[in-house]
């Protein structure tokens, strides 16, 4: 792989690892919402029954869609990862900074990932 075509791939690739990952962190402040707002509904007793439900099937259709986006996530770095590492970077100044971008971009992921530990 040389020249264009591998900035282009790269930034291709970067591009679904970061839209990915703001996916998953954007579900998981969802979640948090969602299970916050649960809690204030199920401590006053005023709330009707019907609301309670509704949120409880708000935060399990929010924690459904994580396990989902977070194998998406792993499957992006997986191939992100395996660019980067076919790719000789030495070739150009926009295959480096690519790869920088790349670099930080995966360590958001990880860290994305990794709140789910």
């Amino acid at each position: 792989m040389m020249g264009e075509g591998s900035v282009r791939q790269l930034t291709i690739q970067t591009g679904v690892v970061k839209r990915t990952t703001s996916e998953l962190l954007s579900y998981i402040k969802e979640l948090s919402d969602n299970t916050n707002t649960l809690n204030t509904l199920k401590s006053d007793p005023t709330k009707d029954p019907a609301d309670i439900r509704q949120a409880e099937n708000v935060a399990a259709e929010t924690q459904a869609m994580i396990p989902d986006t977070r194998a998406r996530l792993l499957s992006a770095v997986d191939k992100l990862e395996q660019l980067l590492a076919s790719v000789d970077c030495s070739l150009s100044n926009d295959l480096v900074a690519a790869q920088q971008h790349a670099s930080l971009c995966l360590k958001e992921a990880h860290d994305a990932v990794d709140q789910l530990s």
